[in-house]
């Protein structure tokens, strides 16, 4: 049999199934219409989580021309800004400036002034930053005054004139943009994923700090989620948040009404986005499905490929052990009910005491065999009326006045049943919850250990769980099946402390994932959601586990705890971690890595930077080493091309160690570099080797050497 290979996501192509397409044409002419307006305008797209906001920008963006003059207006340069990539506010304000220079730099290098401007004006808004922060010791020891002028000669750049300042330099900008005949159009997404400081700072600086002459924005966001974060923080009022965000948006823009014809359409375009990467699903079940798609009732565009993505996932795992119709629903349940979800996989529990004189599953328990009513089928159905039409499709059942359930057109024979292996016929129904064939990580199985972690019997639950995994080969299944097993709705999506403590045992007795095994990095991020600073019970297991899982785990657990929480809870787990890199000497850390472990390095040199730099001079040995080290600086394009060692992530390294003991080693392990003169040779998009970085450490490293006097 030919093995189904899953290719990409699941957005329904190209084509415009929400029927934005009219819509943006409008917006287009709006942006085309302000071609020769000069000031700043800011175009707000509002829609709710899901709505399909970036779906209407996209749309927007590669249908608005570039470099193309329109109407005898100014001609047009798009650039794109995802303010998620960046961790820092500051981070994002001065990166947010960089791509906006490198817009001015490509195609037509007579727009290169403007790009310069923009980088002077940035480097002198650092060196005022910097200068105005206390304790910045790095500067300090460095000899640097903390005067704006002086930093900024430290940066790498100058001013034309000793009184100009910020005002000057973005007047600068402005000139020559205004004798330029460009238009540049700044797309700024998801900002109400931001954190309250992330959302302050793109505010600030789309109307302030980058409102350059001849820029328009266009900023998708949830206005009133965005109007409550500015609220709690500016303001005494909701309303003080609507007045905040009507200064910064000049034209805003409310997402069009998906019709529910078009609505209709869009999910069937995703169920056969579906079909067309797992190609081995029955014809009749197609159908089947595609008929009973009318009963779907999904808020937004985003809930719908929610669905899609899990249905298709869950197609992947469990192949044609199951009827594809029937999975689609109960995926569809796990995203829209999780509650319903979970009753119906309990009902797998009680599967064979409930079914013991037939094999149809009727949701009910063996005390509701001596009822006629109020069963908890009847209970199911009144808890969850809004899904009974579903339920009922899905375990069909006809009542005539006593406990027996006679066969009508509604059922279908249990043969049939079985043979098409619907959930409603005993034999199937287990697998449509344990994602694998039958007697396999079976409900029962899966409660029998969820019980016995709840009680803290880990002993038998360490058995427990490598029968599943055995049954499964793979130690993530059961993982991933235990947290949605565990995690409650009450909880916020949060992990109990009681998985954590029994992870941590069953990780010191078995070693669950050995240093060179990565196979749960995935599922880190699941056990971490929804924590708190105040989930210390939690946290402490946490930093248990980071003592003896894989050290590309316990990194994993302490960056994201790191960033979502704060870098003061994580610091423990970055001495832990710290401690094992220094003692694990089969491999460097960078040799486990595949990008720049941020928080790690600025814990270890803040803390040891002797340790740090002891530990490069004497754990870089070979060419391979130096190249692994100097790849953790740089951009890392579609997973295979390495960018260049820019300036900034030569400024990082000379943070952590004495940019010295990289040049010894670079002129010990290659003693025929030569360091380059200039950098045009390089290109970030181009994959740049081991000797090409050397390179460019060097070119830096030369540019940063103090001018004799």
């Amino acid at each position: 049999m030919k093995h189904p290979t899953l290719t990409s996501s699941f957005e329904p192509a190209t084509k415009d199934f929400l029927k934005f397409e009219p819509y943006a044409k409008k917006v287009q002419n709006i942006i085309r219409g302000l071609s020769n307006t000069s000031e700043s305008i800011v175009i707000g797209i509002d829609g709710e989580w899901g709505s399909g906001k970036s779906t209407f920008s996209n749309m927007l963006f590669y249908d608005l021309e570039s470099f193309k003059r329109v109407n005898g207006g100014r001609r047009i340069i798009k650039m794109r800004y995802n303010p998620w990539m960046y961790s820092g506010s500051e981070e994002m304000l001065f990166d947010f400036l960089n791509q906006m220079k490198k817009s001015f730099y490509r195609p037509e290098t007579n727009k290169k002034k403007i790009g310069d401007a923009i980088l002077k004006y940035s480097k002198y808004l650092k060196s005022v930053r910097i200068s105005g922060k206390i304790g910045l010791g790095e500067m300090v020891s460095l000899g640097v005054s903390v005067e704006p002028e002086e930093i900024l000669k430290k940066l790498g750049g100058e001013i034309a004139n000793a009184g100009d300042g910020l005002i000057e330099l973005k007047e600068q900008v402005n000139e020559l943009l205004e004798k330029s005949d460009i238009k540049l159009v700044v797309f700024i997404d998801d900002l109400d994923r931001l954190d309250k400081d992330e959302l302050f700072t793109i505010l600030k600086l789309v109307k302030l700090t980058a409102g350059f002459s001849h820029v328009v924005f266009v900023i998708c966001m949830d206005f009133e989620m965005v109007a409550n974060s500015i609220f709690e923080r500016f303001g005494s009022s909701k309303e003080d948040g609507n007045k905040y965000l009507e200064k910064i948006v000049n034209i805003p823009i409310t997402l069009p009404l998906i019709e529910n014809v078009d609505r209709k359409e869009f999910v069937a375009a995703l169920v056969n986005k579906c079909f067309d990467q797992y190609q081995f699903v029955e014809l009749v079940e197609k159908n089947m499905l595609l008929q009973s798609l009318h009963l779907c009732d999904f808020k937004t565009p985003r809930e719908a490929i929610r669905v899609a993505n899990s249905f298709t996932y869950a197609l992947f795992a469990i192949g044609t052990e199951v009827n594809a119709h029937d999975l689609f629903w109960m995926e569809y349940f796990k995203i829209k009910c999780p509650a319903l979800y979970n009753e119906l996989k309990s009902v797998g529990v009680l599967v064979r005491e409930s079914t013991l004189f037939q094999n149809r599953i009727l949701l009910n328990d063996p005390s509701d065999m001596i009822r006629e009513s109020d069963t908890n089928r009847d209970r199911l159905l009144k808890e969850y009326e809004t899904y009974s039409g579903l339920l009922d499709m899905l375990f069909p059942m006809d009542r005539k006045g006593t406990v027996n359930y006679i066969t009508s057109s509604k059922q279908e024979p249990v043969e049939k049943l079985n043979r098409e292996k619907r959930i409603s016929h005993i034999d199937h129904y287990e697998k449509y919850f344990s994602f694998h064939t039958q007697r396999k990580v079976s409900v029962i199985g899966l409660h029998k250990l969820t019980e016995l972690i709840k009680s803290g019997n880990h002993s038998d639950a360490k058995e427990q769980f490598d029968i599943l995994k055995d049954a499964s080969s793979s130690d993530i299944i059961v993982l991933r099946l235990l947290i949605d097993a565990l995690r409650q709705p009450q909880d916020t999506g949060k992990v109990p402390v009681y998985l954590f403590a029994f992870l941590s045992e069953y990780n010191d007795a078995h070693q669950l994932d050995s240093v060179e095994n990565i196979g749960i990095f995935e599922v880190v991020r699941e056990l971490v959601t929804g924590l708190e600073s105040n989930d210390t019970d939690q946290l402490k297991w946490i930093e248990k586990l980071c003592e003896t899982t894989n050290i590309q785990i316990a990194l994993s657990f302490a960056s994201i705890i790191a960033s979502g929480l704060s870098i003061d809870i994580a610091k423990p787990m970055m001495k832990t971690l710290v401690q094992r890199i220094v003692a694990y000497k089969e491999k460097t850390y960078f040799e486990l890595l595949d990008s720049n472990p941020y928080y790690l390095h600025l814990y270890w040199a803040e803390n040891d930077k002797e340790s740090f730099e002891k530990y490069i001079k004497e754990r870089i040995e070979t060419v391979e080493h130096l190249g692994h080290f100097l790849k953790l600086f740089v951009h890392y394009w579609n997973g295979n091309i390495r960018g260049i060692f820019s300036e900034k992530a030569f400024g990082l390294v000379k943070v952590l160690i004495n940019v010295n003991i990289l040049n010894s080693k670079i002129g010990q392990l290659l003693p025929d570099i030569i360091a380059p003169a200039d950098f045009s040779n390089y290109d970030d998009y181009s994959n740049n080797h081991t000797q090409q970085l050397a390179e460019q450490f060097l070119f830096w490293s030369n540019k940063n050497q103090p001018k004799e006097k």
